[in-house]
């Protein structure tokens, strides 16, 4: 169930409600949170990103030891590479 969770808040975009992951897969609060300590865990340290848990909320955001880089391809389109 982590990597479905995974693949709901990457794809999402923005933050995605505990509440709508608990809905969709039909599973308990208990279970997404075992997910998503395992998400954090995952993405903690050096990864370039990081699982957030706000307001009841998931969202991936960029790892703040990498946003002096992160500027370098956010002005950049497709054509400039």
């Amino acid at each position: 169930m982590t990597n479905i969770i995974e693949a709901i808040v990457f794809a999402s975009g923005e933050p995605v409600p505990v509440k709508y992951i608990v809905e969709k897969l039909g599973c308990s609060l208990k279970e997404v949170n075992a997910c998503v300590d395992e998400l954090k865990e995952r993405y903690s340290g050096e990864s370039g990103i990081h699982i957030l848990a706000f307001n009841g909320k998931l969202q991936f955001a960029s790892n703040p030891q990498s946003v002096s880089y992160t500027h370098l391809r956010a002005h950049e389109t497709l054509s400039d590479l």
